[in-house]
């Protein structure tokens, strides 16, 4: 599920948020793969993505004081949209030697294709495999809510789709699927009715980013890709932790590393060996060393613990779910080694 608000505001809270906490908080972007939810055949190299969904119109709601109202609308190119976005997402990651997009005209005019002529396609284009797009279903509400305490109308707009996608090998046999269900909404508030919608996308550019998220998240769920997180490492207006975290800047992480250790070593400040540790877990991860990650932030949370004070209160909470987040990597990454040890093409990025 995604919830489209105020970014701005989000985005306010979190600088604020970072000014406001403790000063030896400091925060890095990290690029991490994640596996896909499948293993596909090695010799899929080249892949092709297909609309096969016949035109239809889909219902859309509109809820107004718990009256429902019943919209039809015409949306025969959101499935092709949907093909576009994977098609995009999947060149993005590098995984195949080559990714196209064929569209309708390019099979047959008679759509859906049947499976026995997937074979006899597939050679005619000169492909490995195809990612057949087989199911699509879309549906819209529009749902105001008058507030009474604030005297003010909120509109609540979503959209839910699901999406099935199929993929076959070349001698025409189905490999595996991928279904995706996702849920999208927009909330915004207005003196009056008229004022709260105008401030919702338009029916068709909701539906265009529903199209949007759907490709992406079929891609994740068939290839192995980056994702970007944060991190939070401890560094200091003075001493050796700054000079520590001159190094992070610098992407100089063995030195940093190496200055940790030190400073663990020789402190007598439990908070100070909890904020050493809890950087050399996050050394160990860059290294993609979980077990000694998880050993060393488990250590952090231990020395926090023991400080006591109540400012070691979002260390602890950070800290427990750091930890559940590398043990999670770890799984990760062993799904990811099968994928890529099953696919030679695999670019290094």
């Amino acid at each position: 599920m995604c919830v489209v608000k105020n970014k701005i505001l989000f985005f306010l809270i979190l600088h604020i948020s970072f000014l406001t906490g403790c000063d030896t908080v400091s925060y890095i972007q990290v690029n991490v793969k994640e596996p896909a939810n499948i293993v596909l055949p090695s010799e899929i190299q080249h892949i092709v993505v297909k609309n096969n969904i016949q035109e239809k119109n889909e219902t859309h709601s509109f809820i107004y004081n718990k009256e429902e109202k019943i919209l039809e609308v015409q949306v025969d190119s959101i499935p092709e949209l949907i093909c576009q976005s994977l098609w995009n997402h999947l060149e993005d990651e590098h995984f195949f030697e080559s990714v196209s997009h064929f569209r309708t005209s390019s099979f047959t005019e008679n759509i859906p294709f049947l499976y026995p002529d997937i074979k006899n396609i597939l050679s005619e284009i000169e492909t490995d495999g195809i990612i057949s797009l087989d199911l699509y279903q879309v549906s819209s509400t529009l749902t105001l809510e008058e507030i009474t305490d604030y005297s003010i109308i909120q509109a609540t707009y979503e959209i839910n789709t699901k999406a099935l996608f199929n993929i076959f090998s070349e001698d025409g046999l189905k490999v595996n699927s991928v279904l995706v269900n996702d849920t999208i909404f927009w909330d915004e508030y207005g003196i009056d009715a008229g004022a709260a919608v105008a401030r919702l996308p338009y029916l068709e550019d909701a539906l265009l980013t529903a199209a949007e998220r759907t490709g992406e998240i079929a891609m994740k769920k068939i290839i192995p890709h980056w994702i970007t997180e944060y991190r939070r490492y401890y560094s200091s207006q003075s001493g050796k932790m700054k000079k520590a975290a001159a190094y992070v800047k610098k992407d100089n992480w063995e030195a940093a590393f190496e200055m940790w250790k030190k400073i663990y070593a020789d402190s007598n400040s439990l908070s100070q060996r909890a904020q050493c540790a809890a950087n050399i877990a996050l050394y160990y991860e860059l290294q993609n060393q979980f077990d000694l990650a998880v050993s060393w932030a488990t250590q952090s949370l231990e020395e926090f613990n023991a400080a006591g004070s109540k400012k070691e209160i979002e260390e602890v909470y950070y800290l427990n779910d750091y930890i559940k987040r590398l043990s999670n990597r770890k799984k990760e990454n062993y799904f990811l080694d099968l994928q890529e040890n099953n696919k030679m093409n695999e670019v290094n990025l």
